[in-house]
């Protein structure tokens, strides 16, 4: 009609008041694994099993497989529990039994309906058909057989006239795989005979007739590879260690629980020297975590260098050597320390340096609401300042000569987190600070000729105790060694072991010890320093 929708806003919560529902059971191929089949997911943290009979009045031989807590697991999507019934006896094999289960919810805390729920439970360990043989190939150092049933006993495989034992996958109980150890057979590019023997699925009687294929040894082999790695700081106990953690392709086991493996780290465009760790390490399935000691850099790059053979996967496969790269990440984090320092700057006072000992988060630290001053409209914050092992700093604009000289303000800081997670919100920060008595010191010039760096600064600087000029240097990406420092007048001369060649770009980085101070009590303001070597 052409009107406008009137607005609608109401709010509502949504709360899942449906209770799970039994489906009944299942079992696998074995006939005594149970699967117990619900309409969603479900917890069985408080699960509690009693009261287990048979309904035909028979006394069961024994009950406790039914009445353990610990052998109802729950299936990988939650939405069954299996029971491994494997140690009942015979006698109460394939017939129902009952159990009542109390304590079974849904991830929304709903009990079953009925509740508690009485389930109906069976086994089948009637005769089964034989499996059969559906492909069979080879994948590297092993032939592999496809059953289309699960398989109690492997059997053997003979080829060219070598025994091969054969093994039932673990995780995949459909594929037997027969383990290849003669060298004219690991050699063969050919198609060659291969005669299966001895095998059988659950509860068929006897052990099958031979199966033959020809099977295409020139084939390749699916090798274990890695699909995704982290580094991080994890704290367990009050231990901090640092966990390197690898993903593969497919699950594995480790042939070395411990070694060592070769790392190097990149940070701000600076590469390390290559340096061994030592590791300690577990698998479990796809998954390995290598606890490694040395010293790392928070947040800087990782590049590990993992060796031929480090892994093997069920079919006697071992990867191939490789990199992986991983930013070294913090794991669990403290609260993000207060600013070291804070130092007013400008012609007119326009200017706010705070200064904090760790690299902040840019959103937090550049929204100026974070900040207040008593009086004063903060117009920007900007963070000029934000590397590793090296002060962040934040500058803030206010409106100029709206600070007075020699007046105290409260200064309120709050809302800042640390970078990349590294440190949570730091708690508010309160201060009365006479802004006129923090004013910044900033060099005037740096030049760099050969081996000497110098800074020059406006006014006469204070030589001697507590003067600690303390800078990493890089020249084009590569560090540098400092040989000596001199303070002299107004001039700071920093003096390398080599000389450099003119063109090179020069990157001085300040510690966080780095201080200096001129005659009139200014402190060094310690930002990032660059200059072109002539």
């Amino acid at each position: 009609t052409g009107y406008a929708l009137t607005p609608y806003t109401e709010n509502k919560v949504l709360k899942d008041t449906i209770n799970p529902t039994y489906l009944g059971c299942s079992v696998d191929d074995t006939g005594l694994v149970v699967s117990l089949n619900f309409s969603e997911p479900i917890s069985i943290d408080n699960l509690v099993p009693s009261a287990v009979k048979r309904p035909d009045k028979i006394t069961m031989v024994y009950t406790s497989p039914f009445t353990t807590k610990s052998n109802y697991k729950l299936s990988k999507d939650k939405k069954s529990i299996l029971l491994d019934l494997t140690g009942i006896a015979p006698a109460d094999q394939n017939v129902a039994i009952e159990v009542t289960l109390y304590g079974i919810v849904d991830l929304a805390n709903n009990p079953t309906n009925p509740y508690p729920l009485v389930a109906s439970i069976y086994t089948n360990t009637t005769g089964a058909t034989q499996a059969e043989l559906v492909n069979a190939y080879r994948n590297g150092n092993s032939l592999v057989a496809a059953f289309n049933k699960s398989i109690q006993a492997p059997g053997y495989a003979i080829v060219n006239g070598s025994f091969l034992s054969g093994e039932v996958n673990k995780t995949n109980k459909k594929e037997v795989i027969y383990h290849i150890n003669d060298t004219s057979l690991l050699n063969c590019k050919t198609g060659l005979n291969v005669v299966f023997y001895n095998y059988s699925t659950y509860n068929a009687g006897a052990t099958s007739t031979t199966a033959q294929r020809t099977v295409n040894f020139g084939s390749g082999a699916s090798l274990p590879t890695i699909t995704n790695s982290s580094f991080t700081t994890k704290k367990v106990n009050s231990i901090t260690s640092n966990v390197l953690t690898l993903t593969f392709n497919q699950t594995v086991t480790l042939l070395e629980r411990t070694g060592q493996i070769t790392g190097r780290s990149t940070l701000d465009g600076i590469v390390g020297a290559n340096t061994k760790y030592q590791y300690t390490a577990e698998a479990v399935d796809n998954t390995v975590t290598l606890t490694l000691t040395g010293s790392f850099t928070e947040l800087a790059t990782y590049t590990f260098s993992i060796p031929d053979s480090f892994v093997m996967d069920a079919y006697y496969n071992y990867n191939a050597g490789l990199s992986v790269t991983a930013a070294k990440l913090a794991g669990e984090t403290s609260v993000l320390p207060g600013p070291r320092s804070i130092q007013i700057a400008g012609t007119a006072n326009q200017h706010i340096y705070v200064t904090f000992d760790n690299m902040l988060d840019q959103s937090t630290a550049e929204n100026k609401d974070n900040y207040n001053i008593s009086g004063i409209t903060i117009q920007s914050a900007q963070l000029v300042c934000n590397t590793y092992n090296c002060p962040a700093i934040v500058k803030l604009t206010v409106v100029q000569n709206s600070i007075i000289d020699n007046a105290p303000y409260v200064v309120k800081i709050s809302g800042l987190r640390g970078y990349k997670s590294t440190y949570t919100t730091m708690e508010p920060y309160e201060n009365m600070i006479i802004l006129s008595n923090n004013q910044t010191l900033e060099p005037a010039t740096v030049t760099a000729v050969k081996d000497t760096i110098t800074l020059a600064f406006p006014t006469p600087l204070i030589s001697g105790t507590p003067t600690n000029i303390d800078y990493a240097i890089a020249a084009n990406g590569t560090a540098v060694t400092v040989k000596s420092v001199n303070v002299n007048g107004s001039t700071v001369t920093i003096t390398l072991t080599k000389e450099l060649t003119a063109g090179q770009s020069l990157l001085l980085k300040p510690s966080q010890s780095n201080y200096l101070i001129d005659v009139n009590n200014k402190k060094l303001l310690n930002m990032p320093l660059s200059v072109i070597v002539s």
